[in-house]
């Protein structure tokens, strides 16, 4: 009887590890990231990039046609997910991290305030030729919802009988526009804030020998008068 010819199983090195499209977790080391599956080192660096579980799991793709999922199924894998120790470790590694590269946490916060500031209210509406405005939030991207502040819905019947009938009204209010544009417009210094003195000013260590100190509200004009 022929013997199976016995297969070597293949060396586990950090290019398997870490795929090109997938990129290198710079945070952890090689023995860390055996421990790990590929789906649940792409859920890590995904959940780095956006800090939503529940968004972490969509880009990862840990869950096939997740667009297809009840809201409740995608929140509860996400939620096994991160009770998971070995993944909650490594996003505590990866956290301590970016704190340290702090250039990945100012880019983020510019990255937010850029979405607070250009939400436009047409992102949430659907608007008929008739004029008549519908509120839809079928379309909008996780970015642009990060702009909602409030949703309300209220739901009641309208008319009496037989001809009653549900509506439902949903309300919607998004982030103020003004701070995070002033916020944007100081980090790119595109306006500074000008500071008048008036009075004398005091100078530390002193003035040059036989320099007087001046007032600049008061003004020197000589006048004669005979």
């Amino acid at each position: 009887m022929a013997k199976k010819p016995v297969t070597e199983k293949p060396e586990v090195t950090e290019k398997s590890l870490f795929p090109e499209k997938l990129g290198k977790l710079e945070f952890l080391t090689l023995e860390q990231a055996k421990k790990l599956t590929l789906k649940e080192r792409r859920f890590v660096q995904e959940y780095l990039a956006c800090h939503s579980p529940r968004k972490a799991l969509e880009r990862s793709m840990a869950v096939p046609n997740s667009s297809t999922l009840p809201t409740r199924s995608l929140h509860h894998r996400a939620k096994e997910m991160m009770q998971k120790p070995l993944i909650r470790e490594a996003i505590d590694e990866g956290v301590r991290w970016q704190i340290a590269n702090f250039g990945h946490i100012q880019e983020r916060v510019v990255r937010e305030l850029l979405q607070l500031s250009t939400s436009n209210i047409a992102d949430f509406c659907l608007f008929g030729d008739d004029g008549e405005i519908n509120t839809d939030f079928t379309l909008a991207t996780y970015e642009q919802l990060a702009a909602v502040q409030e949703i309300t819905v209220d739901s009641y019947m309208e008319g009496k009988g037989d001809e009653a009938r549900p509506v439902k009204r949903v309300r919607f209010k998004l982030y103020d526009k003004k701070a995070p544009l002033e916020l944007l417009g100081r980090r790119f210094q595109m306006w500074t804030d000008r500071i008048e003195h008036g009075g004398l000013i005091k100078v530390e260590g002193g003035l040059p020998d036989g320099q007087e100190p001046t007032d600049n509200n008061s003004s020197d004009s000589s006048s004669g008068s005979d």
